[in-house]
């Protein structure tokens, strides 16, 4: 069971980090969604003002065609007078409708667009701060991992292994026995029969 924690504890910590990055897939997906319904509700919006616009226009002919008639039929003419001045008027407030609908078709459709590009930039955030959570698991698995003992990182099994190195005999790392690194046995490089660290008169290592 001991050695299996290595392997349970760092299954653990990658599962935690997958499911926490299918979270924020979810998550930003949502986002995105939300962003194609804002353009699409702020288009639908921005087509009922344009089509305001269009019905004020109609609105106007349909004033100015009218006058005219009344006009013609009277014996008036219909573009100067009082016809005329109906005509100017009509024409006006016409224009100051159109242009306050074109107005509010622009504001809808500039509205839906910034509404929907902070959801795709909170779309991306989540992206990026569940793509980081997961690599922070796969490094807690990994830190899990070795501090358990996990084979490969220095567990048990290397701890042994090294003990066995030391206490070995002519392979000895380190200690002060014959045939062991460090060691000045007799025909060593230092030279024969010398003795590596004595210090001499004359300031000379070995004779």
């Amino acid at each position: 069971m001991a050695a299996a924690l290595p392997f349970i504890a760092a299954g653990l910590q990658i599962g935690g980090g997958v499911m926490g990055l299918k979270a924020g897939r979810q998550q930003a997906a949502g986002y995105a969604d939300q962003a194609t319904q804002a353009r699409t509700q702020a288009r639908g919006e921005a087509l009922k003002y344009k089509e305001q616009g269009v019905a004020v226009l109609d609105n106007i002919l349909r004033t100015q065609a009218a006058i005219s008639a009344r006009g013609a039929a009277g014996s008036v003419d219909p573009y100067s007078g009082s016809a005329g001045n109906l005509q100017q008027y009509a024409l006006a407030r016409g224009a100051l409708e159109t242009y306050a609908a074109e107005d509010n078709r622009l504001i809808a459709e500039r509205t839906g667009e910034m509404r929907a590009q902070q959801l795709e930039a909170a779309a991306k955030a989540t992206m990026s701060a569940a793509r980081g959570a997961f690599i922070m698991s796969l490094g807690k698995a990994a830190f899990s991992y070795a501090a358990l003992g996990g084979p490969g990182f220095g567990g048990a099994g290397a701890g042994a292994g090294a003990g066995a190195g030391a206490g070995g005999g002519g392979s000895s790392f380190g200690m002060n026995v014959p045939g062991s690194f460090g060691a000045a046995p007799p025909g060593s490089f230092f030279g024969s029969g010398l003795n590596y660290g004595t210090r001499l008169p004359g300031g000379l290592i070995g004779t």
